[in-house]
């Protein structure tokens, strides 16, 4: 377990902050058109791309390797697709502020 932290610890901690950031109410301040429409969708892909780059450096970092193989791949993409359902589902049942969109 430590040294699964010692690699993707960066990845952890930037998944707690999405999850933090997922959970607080989101209300547009001052005039509408503030933000563009699709800014969630916008905001939610950014966040998501930075935990992939961060979660790939660890599993480079972790199998000792210079580019990413083909099982690893698979299995960052299942884990990062569970948290972001995960995050969705969290979403639709327990924040009624947001709401979850497939």
């Amino acid at each position: 377990m430590k040294r699964t932290l010692k690699y993707y610890g960066p990845a952890i901690l930037w998944a707690l902050f999405i999850l933090m950031i997922c959970a607080v109410p989101f209300h547009t301040p001052g005039p509408p058109g503030l933000f563009f429409a699709g800014f969630d969708k916008m905001v939610h892909c950014v966040l998501f791309f930075v935990l992939s780059v961060l979660y790939c450096a660890g599993s480079i970092r972790k199998w000792n390797t210079r580019s990413i193989r083909i099982e690893i791949a698979v299995k960052n993409t299942i884990v990062l697709i569970s948290f972001g359902a995960l995050i969705e589902m969290m979403q639709m049942r327990f924040f009624p502020w947001r709401s979850g969109d497939w």
